[in-house]
């Protein structure tokens, strides 16, 4: 499916979900638990605060879930919702102690949600595998925000506005590196990659991961449309990344017997501005001109 950026549309509430199996939040909170641990360096694999996860991870955890099923509970999550606050702990439960390691512990998450629901779940239709993948990426995407959000009424010296509540999170994330004090001229780079009409990104995704830097973030959107928000890239480099995150996707699809064909744009700060919004919306730009020309 193919959404432009800034799209208000939102993805329909999918019925059944939680199953009972996964209800109380309890099982995915310690598979999300295991997988921050694979994912962490060796030596920092101690300092995951799995304590505080495994009793207070279980309720954000199904409450994502019950979002997934149901628009009452995804409101909760947003801003203003009662769960906001929750919501906002999800960096804090995954040992993060920056912004994109926070919006990578949330891709986690919604990874390990995935792959329990569609156990849990059985066999679905390619439409409703999609619309299963659409509406829990639109969840997570919230609990991201919400985590990634300053502390109100926080002021930090930046080349932009702190981010704000109708941000994506990986505009919010990149207004962060931006925003480090003292530093005017932080750089990053956003990435987007996009699938055909009609392909997903999804079974390709964990080579997607694999192939980032240990500091990149990968941000999931649409099932053909993921983001990558890389600290310190410029645009050379950036490019570059591009065509390897390409490359390892496509091979992965192959290896599985599956054709895809992706387009990569990319917005570099600062070569290309430094308001991540308008590198975001840059990007976004980059993908719809290479979907017309093709």
């Amino acid at each position: 499916m193919q959404r432009a950026m800034g799209s208000t549309q939102q993805p329909p509430a999918v019925a059944g979900v939680p199953p009972a199996t996964l209800a109380d939040g309890r099982a995915t909170a310690k598979a999300w638990l295991l997988a921050l641990v694979v994912e962490a360096p060796l030596d920092a694999v101690g300092a995951l605060p799995a304590g505080r996860l495994a009793q207070e991870g279980p309720e954000l955890c199904a409450a994502v879930l019950e979002a997934v099923g149901a628009d009452g509970a995804l409101a909760r999550l947003e801003p203003g919702g009662d769960r906001e606050r929750l919501a906002a702990k999800a960096g804090a439960l995954a040992g993060a102690r920056h912004p994109t390691a926070a919006v990578a512990a949330v891709g986690l998450l919604r990874a390990v949600a995935w792959r329990q629901l569609r156990d849990a779940l059985g066999p679905l239709d390619g439409q409703a595998t999609a619309a299963l993948a659409e509406r829990l990426a639109v969840v997570c995407e919230r609990v991201a925000a919400a985590a990634v959000d300053p502390a109100p009424g926080a002021r930090t010296p930046c080349l932009v506005a702190v981010p704000e509540p109708g941000d994506r999170p990986w505009v919010r994330a990149a207004a962060r590196i931006a925003a480090r004090p003292g530093d005017s001229t932080a750089a990053f780079a956003l990435l987007v990659l996009e699938a055909d009409a009609g392909a997903s990104l999804i079974p390709a995704e964990a080579a997607v991961r694999e192939a980032l830097p240990s500091a990149h973030t990968l941000i999931h959107e649409a099932p053909d449309r993921v983001w990558v928000l890389a600290p310190g890239a410029h645009r050379s480099t950036a490019l570059a990344l591009g065509e390897r995150l390409a490359s390892a996707a496509v091979a992965a699809a192959g290896a599985a017997g599956d054709a895809l064909s992706l387009r990569v744009a990319v917005a570099a700060c600062p070569e290309d501005g430094t308001d991540p919004r308008a590198l975001a919306d840059r990007a976004a730009e980059g993908v719809r001109a290479a979907r017309r020309l093709a």
